[in-house]
């Protein structure tokens, strides 16, 4: 969920605090009523809550209905009463036990129904499980960037959390003190869950080349970009651990971020028109080339801001070498589109918004690909970089489990 109250300024605290969702409050089962297709439930703390009969039937937890050791459904839908209808219901010991029409049996425990309710206040407590919080910034951010130990975060899970849970809100979050060698960001992803391999391998050297085949590999000014949009499941997640920087100029190869979201957002309320433009005119992003002697021709379709059905921005398409000469939008909406697109791109270089800073020798970045912008300036010879890319699905997946179990 976007924070919807966007300031100029947004000062970031930097004792990063951490909820435990995963706590369970036991209550005790008291009563059960049935009504037409639904039952209703009273816990002894006056908590009262509704549950369908078709819901609670998918739901059986007996053994011949789910798989208790990988938490799996075994119902077969192809043999399910959508209709079900139930003989008797009662609560036992804080047990719920429905008994069906068709002689089927099945017992809800009063944990497992209360988390589980459809009101509002369980539906809330669910979304923030599942779907974390973000908060806009803007170059405010810059003194305040979420920051951590490494070797905190590798060796102790409370300090990992925080520092995962932070860069889901933020989208951005930096690692200290890393060994400057190679290898640190296997390490890291491997704490977390494994690396994304994309067609240019799985870690990658950012460094000046002779015959580069992608302008990151170059010492010149990276424009402002998201990485990969040619690619339909994109990293989620990019790592960029600074091994060796020339830091006698502040201005030669500093990192440049900006939060494409809290960008958006602010085009959407001021500049309606152009954010609808970006969000439903199609684009091909593509990448063509070999590397490591692979060849690669890669094309995805779609706008520069992606949405979910609710409206709530999910991705962010920007990159210019990227972006195809093929334009698959309407011809009258051409001009219009790339007037859009200036607009965003100056917003994004704006004081209001971009971010500047330089990493030193032991800083590992990360940032939310698919929100974060990014770029660097130009640079002299000795920048090293290493970076890799993880999916926002193993970060997600690991706080899960630091946090709840399975």
């Amino acid at each position: 969920m976007l924070h919807n109250s966007f300031k100029p300024f947004i000062l970031v605290s930097q004792k990063l605090r951490c909820t435990n969702f995963g706590l369970v409050v036991k209550h005790m089962l008291t009563k059960v009523e049935k009504c037409e297709n639904l039952l209703h439930v009273s816990w002894k703390d006056s908590t009262k809550r509704t549950y369908p009969l078709v819901w609670l039937r998918d739901n059986c937890q007996c053994e011949k209905c789910f798989h208790p050791e990988s938490k799996s459904r075994t119902l077969l839908l192809k043999e399910f009463d959508t209709h079900p209808a139930v003989s008797s219901c009662k609560v036992l010991n804080g047990t719920l036990s429905v008994a069906w029409s068709d002689g089927h049996k099945s017992a809800f425990n009063s944990d497992w129904l209360l988390l589980r309710g459809f009101d509002n206040e369980s539906q809330r407590k669910r979304s923030e499980q599942v779907c974390s919080q973000k908060i806009l910034w803007n170059s405010g951010l810059k003194e305040n960037l979420p920051r951590s130990n490494f070797f905190s975060a590798i060796n102790e899970n409370e300090s990992l959390v925080c520092w995962l849970k932070s860069l889901q809100k933020y989208g951005v979050a930096i690692l200290e003190n890393a060994p400057c060698k190679q290898g640190q960001v296997r390490i890291l992803a491997h704490k977390i869950g494994f690396i994304k391999k994309t067609h240019y391998g799985e870690e990658f050297q950012v460094q000046a080349k002779d015959q580069p085949n992608n302008v990151a590999y170059t010492s010149t000014e990276l424009q402002l970009h998201t990485d990969l949009p040619y690619y339909e499941y994109k990293p989620g997640v990019n790592i960029l651990h600074c091994i060796a920087q020339d830091m006698t100029s502040a201005e030669k190869g500093e990192n440049q971020l900006v939060d494409g979201f809290a960008v958006a957002e602010n085009m959407r309320d001021k500049y309606p028109d152009a954010f609808k433009l970006l969000a439903t005119t199609l684009v091909d992003w593509s990448d063509v080339g070999v590397d490591d002697s692979f060849t690669f021709n890669k094309v995805y379709r779609a706008p520069v801001f992606c949405q979910d059905i609710t409206g709530q921005l999910i991705r962010i398409n920007y990159s210019q070498p990227q972006r195809d000469s093929y334009f698959p939008g309407p011809l009258e909406t051409v001009q219009d589109w790339y007037d859009a697109l200036k607009l965003f791109c100056t917003m994004l270089y704006s004081e209001e918004y971009l971010v500047r800073l330089k990493l030193k020798p032991g800083d590992i970045l990360i940032f939310d690909n698919r929100r974060v912008v990014h770029g660097r300036s130009g640079f002299g010879g000795g920048r090293h970089v290493e970076g890799a890319y993880i999916d926002w699905d193993e970060i997600n997946s690991r706080l899960r489990v630091l946090e709840f179990g399975i």
